[in-house]
């Protein structure tokens, strides 16, 4: 019996640049996971991913999960969670202006409407100390700036549609 799964109607992209991520999508015939729900599994307390392993920004990311976790619990962590784009141009722009120089595989991905999924103005995350949490809080709502880059925050499972081809 064949099973099938309710996607969300968009196609995201992602930008990977380990192999890891390529190397999963083919062992899981096309289903990844993001490591925020990798984490959640006893054993798997460590999973993690190479921005958050290297974060430089530690600080301000605590304080976007704080907000999200005391005023917007709905909403997927960004800590260890798998970043898409939800179109090609966010993620053509993401490849240059935040990846300039480093090789990126781009995957298609869609999302299982099972998994958590938020997407937020990255611009959001361009403001400065004074002013974190009125940014963390416009984020977490999605309100959107006037020169938008719009980013996605998954939780969960996510189907790499062009798995076979990697």
């Amino acid at each position: 019996m064949e099973q099938t799964t309710d996607f969300r109607p968009e196609t995201f992209f992602h930008l990977e640049r380990s192999e890891l991520l390529v190397n999963n999508a083919k062992v899981g015939k096309g289903w990844i996971y993001s490591a925020s729900y990798m984490a959640t599994i006893p054993g798997l307390e460590n999973a993690t991913t190479p921005y958050a392993f290297g974060n430089h920004h530690k600080d301000k990311e605590e304080i976007w999960e704080s907000i999200r976790a005391t005023e917007f619990a709905d909403k997927p962590t960004r800590i260890k969670a798998l970043f898409v784009f939800p179109s090609l141009e966010d993620a053509e722009r993401a490849a240059t202006g935040w990846f300039g120089g480093e090789s990126r595989t781009l995957l298609e991905i869609r999302i299982p409407r099972t998994s958590l999924l938020h997407v937020a103005d990255a611009r959001c995350l361009d403001s400065q100390k004074p002013g974190w949490e009125d940014a963390a809080r416009s984020y977490w709502r999605g309100e959107i700036t006037s020169a938008p880059h719009l980013e996605g925050v998954v939780f969960g499972a996510a189907y790499v549609q062009n798995w076979m081809d990697l």
